[in-house]
């Protein structure tokens, strides 16, 4: 069984919010990975986001203290302020709070409580608390597959049974076989798998391409016979399942005095990485929102899939536009160690995509050798 596990630790996700509540005062609410190892060798900026109005830098330094800078986006600084500094006993997520207040001043809360200025802190240590354990699981091997992803099983094969074959009056094309579209998908799992290697390696250029392949391989957003993503077609030529661990859907706060963005990007994974992470199928993860802008009398909530389609139809690969989408650009504003939150979304869900691919691969061709 791979039900969720006990000890379900709400600091799992990488928040970022951001909401400016005056001209000059602003709240930043996130929850982050601290690099591993910690302390770092040397000063590393961890997150950088660049709101509307204001830029914050959190800045970890080699003896473990952390800074706070806020200019503004024309580079000059606001307030900047050292505080004291962290130990953790492992890897883990925190939850941080960096506010500028009406006098211009950066108070940082960790998990809840404030941190003290360097100055101040007269040596004293904030210890991050270990999270809860996570025992490794992979998707696919769990014993409960065909269980769990049974709906979103039959839900594909009704789709593709009914789904209107190419109107093809000049009799200009034919029908490619099982075998050639299995074979279609080893290539793109290949492609992908170097294009995912590329981008990790420093190579973003890379991603709008690895975008588009995401987007070719599992959109269907709606019933359009023009859609007919290669991954969920040949899964569902052979009844097969896409098992994969996603954090659950998290209500969104009320319209009232709610941040203006809210960033969740954590794409589907093979392996479990949290203690409440729940075994779905790999249609319904992509489902889960990773953007939330409710910074107009309309909410906006973006799912993953639509954020690399969005990716793939505006910075090329798929198509060209001469527009770019501000919810594409808005997690783009957010660093974390380097890489932009969409940067590590398309990574993130490529990377399952391809283990997936690799799956089905394997399953089909023994069921048609």
């Amino acid at each position: 069984m791979c039900a969720t596990q006990t000890g379900f630790d709400s600091t799992r996700y990488m928040w970022c919010t951001y909401w400016v509540s005056a001209a000059q005062s602003f709240s930043m609410p996130m929850v982050i990975a601290l690099p591993d190892p910690w302390p770092l060798s040397a000063r590393q900026v961890i997150v950088t986001h660049e709101g509307p109005l204001r830029i914050v830098d959190l800045v970890g330094h080699s003896d473990g203290h952390l800074e706070a800078i806020v200019s503004s986006p024309a580079g000059a600084t606001l307030a900047q302020r050292d505080f004291q500094r962290i130990e953790v006993s492992q890897a883990t997520f925190v939850g941080m709070l960096v506010i500028l207040d009406d006098r211009g001043e950066i108070v940082m809360r960790v998990n809840g409580e404030e941190l003290v200025s360097l100055a101040d802190a007269a040596g004293d240590v904030y210890l991050v608390a270990a999270r809860p354990e996570v025992v490794p699981q992979v998707s696919t091997e769990c014993a409960d597959i065909e269980t769990v992803c049974a709906a979103a099983v039959t839900r594909r094969q009704e789709r593709f049974a009914s789904k209107t074959g190419f109107n093809d009056k000049r009799n200009l094309r034919r029908q490619k076989s099982r075998q050639e579209q299995l074979d279609d998908l080893g290539g793109a799992i290949l492609r992908t798998d170097e294009l995912c290697a590329a981008v990790n390696g420093g190579q973003l250029h890379f991603v709008p391409s690895l975008a588009a392949e995401i987007r070719s391989l599992t959109y269907w957003p709606n019933d359009s016979p023009t859609w007919n993503p290669l991954l969920l077609r040949v899964a569902a030529h052979n009844r097969l399942a896409l098992p994969v661990f996603s954090m659950p859907p998290v209500g969104p706060p009320s319209m009232e005095n709610a941040p203006s963005q809210i960033f969740l990007p954590e794409g589907p994974s093979i392996v479990r990485r949290h203690p409440g992470d729940e075994l779905v199928d790999l249609e319904d993860a992509l489902k889960v929102s990773v953007f939330i802008a409710s910074d107009t009398k309309e909410r906006r909530d973006l799912s993953a899939a639509e954020m690399i389609a969005l990716t793939s139809n505006t910075m090329g690969a798929a198509h060209y536009d001469d527009t770019v989408a501000l919810d594409v650009e808005a997690m783009q504003s957010v660093v974390m160690l380097k890489a932009n939150l969409l940067d590590q979304l398309i990574v993130q869900v490529a990377e399952t995509i391809t283990a997936l691919g690799r799956y089905v691969t394997d399953r089909a061709g023994q069921s048609n050798p």
